[in-house]
Order: structure tokens, then sequence, then C-alpha cells
């Protein structure tokens, strides 16, 4: 293997990291924003395919042009670290302004498009036009390829349970200007040490002000069809598997979806806590309770309360929520009780994995 395609090899992976870790982000952000609904994927998925197909399109004319390939690499990769760093910030500018969600999903296509640029001109700089064509490109490829995955995989799955959207963002962009210096420096060596100081600044950059400027995305997200006041959330939790925010008077949202809220009172019923208290009415002795979504926690509270219960099984399937319960009485008793069960999980898989177990009574308050 040639230095060139070793290069290239390394790049063109961790550029599959970074893109397919882009693609987790934004569409957090386009489903959020749509109060997630089924068609935020596809619209999303679409843009982004858009994106990085106008991004090859524009590769093949810098090669057929006879350009630099390195030159414009080093450029799409710069370009991309910074662009990618306020996709997320734009797309919740536009909405508030007024745009429209169809309309503003065009800055995913945007965020894309240097992406798209990336592996044909890596590809024409790194293989050498001979006999060994196939093999080089294979390994491009394939570097590509495992990059996607653990793009996938440990973004998906490790680091969004551990930093925010706008630190993963931080990081991201960091990377991306690393893989900038990795080009830049393969290049000319007159050019070697203002790429240097680019990369310093656009890092600098990532986690000072990239940070800052996601601020308040979710209630922009949020609000952005309401009147000019759109307030920032009380309290946000971020995490693989979604976003849960509080609202200052309790009320709880996951992706952007009402969930419930911490009150559990008949007189100021603000919930439907009443149908929670029926539940224990469908059966006149229930002894062993399933609730299927429990977000707030205020219906399990009820069951759990409820003459006769000696077991109550609860599943969710968004880890966040004993996070945001923490030591709201009475709510934080449920992780305090010894006849409860908490179970993480899709509702419908876990009952099709334990087809023996039986309740005296099913309630479900799901979105």
């Amino acid at each position: 293997m040639t230095r060139r395609l070793a290069i290239g090899t390394v790049v063109i992976g961790a550029s599959g990291f970074i893109a397919l870790s882009y693609e987790l982000l934004w569409y957090r952000l386009a489903s959020f924003a749509a109060s997630s609904t089924l068609a935020a994927f596809p619209l999303l998925l679409g843009s982004y395919l858009v994106g990085i197909a106008l991004g090859s399109l524009g590769a093949e004319r810098i090669v057929a042009a006879g350009r630099d390939t390195l030159r414009a690499t080093s450029f799409a990769l710069f370009a991309g670290a910074v662009i990618g760093a306020l996709v997320g910030v734009l797309f919740g500018e536009l909405l508030v302004i007024g745009v429209g969600y169809y309309a503003s999903l065009l800055v995913f296509v945007f965020g894309a498009l240097s992406l798209g640029f990336l592996f044909p001109l890596l590809g024409q700089w790194a293989v050498p036009a001979d006999e060994n064509v196939g093999a080089g490109v294979s390994y491009l490829y394939a570097s590509n390829i495992v990059g996607s995955v653990l793009g996938t995989i440990v973004t998906g799955f490790v680091l969004l349970d551990h930093l925010t959207l706008a630190e993963m963002t931080a990081l991201l962009s960091t990377l991306g200007a690393l893989l900038f210096l990795v080009v830049s420096l393969a290049g000319d060596a007159p050019r070697r040490g203002r790429s240097i100081a680019l990369t310093a600044v656009l890092i600098a950059a990532s986690w000072l002000v990239v940070p800052t400027m996601y601020d308040g995305i979710w209630g922009k997200l949020f609000y952005w069809e309401a009147a000019p006041s759109r307030p920032a959330f009380a309290e946000v939790y971020e995490g693989r598997a979604g976003v849960v925010v509080v609202t200052e008077d309790g009320r709880a949202l996951s992706g952007g979806v009402y969930e419930g809220t911490f009150a559990i009172d008949l007189v100021h019923d603000k919930n439907g806590l009443l149908r929670a208290f029926a539940g224990p009415m469908i059966h006149p002795d229930p002894k062993r309770v399933l609730v299927i979504g429990v977000a707030t926690g205020s219906w399990a509270t009820v069951l759990a309360n409820a003459p006769g219960v000696e077991e109550l099984v609860l599943v969710e399937i968004e880890h966040l929520w004993p996070r945001v319960i923490g030591d709201r009485d009475p709510q934080r008793g449920l992780f305090d009780d010894d006849r409860i069960t908490w179970v993480f999980d899709d509702a419908r898989r876990w009952l099709s994995a334990n087809p023996d177990e039986k309740f005296d009574l099913i309630v479900m308050n799901s979105t």
C-alpha cells in the first residue's frame, strides 16, 4: 500500500464516522421539530442523500477540470467542519423566522454537500491508475464502510449517552479539523504552517463557540410555530434514545411530544390522571400490574399505591426518565419500592420475549 493510499484509507474511514454521526444528530433535530412524526426520517434521509449526490457531482467536475484534488479535498474537509457545526443552529433559526419545516430541511442538503466531495476526490488522489486500481478503491470502500458503521454504533449507542448535541457537534467539528490537517500536511510544505494555524483556530472555536450557539436549541425547535415569545426549557436531558425536556410549569416532553406532568392531583388534574385512578376499578383485586410507558411516573405512582397491588412491572423504552424523575416527590418512590420492577425495552419486544408473563391489569399510557 502506498503512502497516499494509506492516508486516503484513514481519512475516508474517519470521514465515514463523521458523516453517519452527523446524520444521527441531524435526524434528532428534524424529528424533535416535527414532534417525532414518521415523516421526519425519510425527509431527513432524502435531504442528506441529495447533499451527498450533489457533492459527488461537484467532485466529478473538479477532477474533469484538472484541478488539484488534494487541495480540493482539504478545502472540503475544512468547509465540512465549519458547516457541520452550523447546520443545527441554522435549522433552528430558519424555523424561528418562519421559513417553514420543509424549506428548512434544505440546510441538511447544504450540510451533507461537503461530505459528498470526499470519496471521489480522495479516490482520485490516493489510488494510482494502474493494474491495482480495483484493489485500491476496495480499500477505500472498506474503510468508509467500517467508519460509517462505527459512527452509527459508537455515536448512537455510546457517545450520545455521555455527550450533549452541542458537545457531539464540537467533537465532530474537531475530528473534521484534524482530518483537514492530515490532508494538508500531505501536500505542499509552504502551506503547512497556515494549515496548522487554521486547525488550531477551528478546534478552539469548536469548543468555545459551538456550545454557546446551541444554547436553547431545543426550545427553538419546539416553539418555532409559537408567538415571538419562545421560552427556554427549565431542564434538558439528552441520551442515546432521545431528548426529554421539562417546562417551567412541570410539563415533560420526549422527542417534542407531550408526555405528561409531575403533578398527582385530582382536584387540579392537568394530566387526565383520573384514568389512572380508574384502572383498579376494572379489576376487583389487581395484585400484579403491568404499566407500558412510564414517562413522568405519575400514573405508575397512582397504581403503586392502589389497594392490593403486590407487584408492578414498568416497561419504558426511554432510559432518561429515571434521571428526569430524580428526587421529585412522590414519583421517586418508584425506585425504592421492592414491589416495582423496571424494564427498559420496547414493550412489544418485551412482551414477545416473555409470553408466559400474566397480569391482572395492564395499563398503557404511551405516546
